[in-house]
């Protein structure tokens, strides 16, 4: 064989081999090489996400965040609020006409009433209390108060999945998702959880809706994708944004799309009436970033509280409450 023929051969026999560890790779089932391969694909993922990322925010809906920021803590005291003044938060958007209210915080536990404190000493002391002293207790309820706040408005409250069994801490609440079998449920490949961090039942009772706000990072500790549905106990559930939208949009349920694939059935979307929304096989979006921080407006809870004036902003808008005050934060790497 000629030098000049082994030097024209060598070429393929690269690209051969390059060829053959590609499919290696692509198909093992090594944890390192599947990391490996992973971030390998995220790395020109986000360059290409940085370079596309939109300048105007023209074609959606209204979406403003009231921020339980420093400010307001400093001004109406520190966290955890009263029931009563989230009660108040919630009236005064509901008053500068918010369409939807969704709560990215959890109110998982009872406030304590004043009057158990007059109760406990009243007994220590063996002393009976008059009988208009339940109608007190009743009036310092500020957990009845915010039940009866949210009733009959347009809130969506926000709870914890857990992928570890053994949490089960409140209640999550009635899905609006068009529920099929358990069986067929349980063929879904939607990722599946096994516990819960949530609100207390009264809350459930009167709101309008509930949904997740779990977010799983991709392996290299980012968050690319937001789960819009997640399964627990045979039953399919909405993330919070997902059941926003479905306020927001006027919808009575959400239908999940899905294919055969062996004994499996692989997501393939979810269905908001006329409107669907693609996902990949296990029920998550990638996350369309629009800028960083800040680029949707904020405004401070403390604010919204003692306006008295129309805030424009607020007007038919999507609303989430949430927090960036120091140690209340949930900060992640995008």
């Amino acid at each position: 064989m000629s030098r000049r023929y082994r030097h024209s051969l060598f070429p393929i026999l690269v690209g051969i081999l390059l060829c053959l560890l590609s499919l290696f790779l692509f198909l093992s089932n090594n944890t390192v090489v599947v990391n490996l391969l992973h971030r390998l694909e995220a790395i020109p993922y986000d360059m290409r996400l940085k370079l596309s990322i939109p300048r105007k925010l023209d074609d959606t809906p209204p979406i403003v965040i009231v921020d339980i920021d420093e400010a307001s803590l400093k001004k109406e005291g520190r966290w955890p609020w009263s029931r009563r003044k989230l009660a108040e938060l919630i009236n005064r958007l509901n008053q500068q006409g918010s369409a939807v209210i969704a709560l990215d915080i959890m109110l998982a536990e009872s406030e304590k009433n004043p009057a158990s404190t007059v109760e406990a000493v009243a007994k220590q002391a063996k002393k009976d209390l008059p009988e208009w002293f339940g109608d007190i207790r009743q009036t310092l309820d500020a957990d009845r108060v915010f039940a009866e706040t949210i009733k009959e408005k347009e809130l969506v409250l926000g709870y914890i999945f857990h992928r570890k069994s053994g949490i089960k801490h409140g209640a999550i609440g009635k899905s609006r998702i068009e529920q099929i079998t358990p069986g067929q449920v349980d063929l879904l490949t939607a990722i599946e959880m096994k516990g819960y961090t949530a609100n207390l039942n009264a809350f459930n009772n009167n709101a309008a809706g509930a949904g997740f706000f779990t977010i799983i990072p991709d392996l290299d500790g980012a968050v690319r994708h937001a789960p819009l549905i997640a399964v627990y106990d045979h039953q399919a559930y909405p993330s919070l944004a997902l059941e926003a939208a479905r306020l927001y949009l006027l919808e009575d349920r959400i239908d999940i799309l899905s294919e055969p694939i062996g004994e499996v059935r692989a997501i393939t979307g979810v269905k908001l009436g006329k409107s669907l929304i693609p996902t990949d096989e296990r029920g998550q979006i990638l996350i369309p970033y629009y800028g960083k921080q800040k680029h949707f407006p904020y405004l401070s809870a403390s604010q919204v509280l003692h306006s008295r004036k129309v805030i424009p902003l607020l007007e038919n808008a999507i609303v989430l409450i949430g927090t960036s005050a120091f140690g209340l934060a949930d900060l992640r790497p995008t």
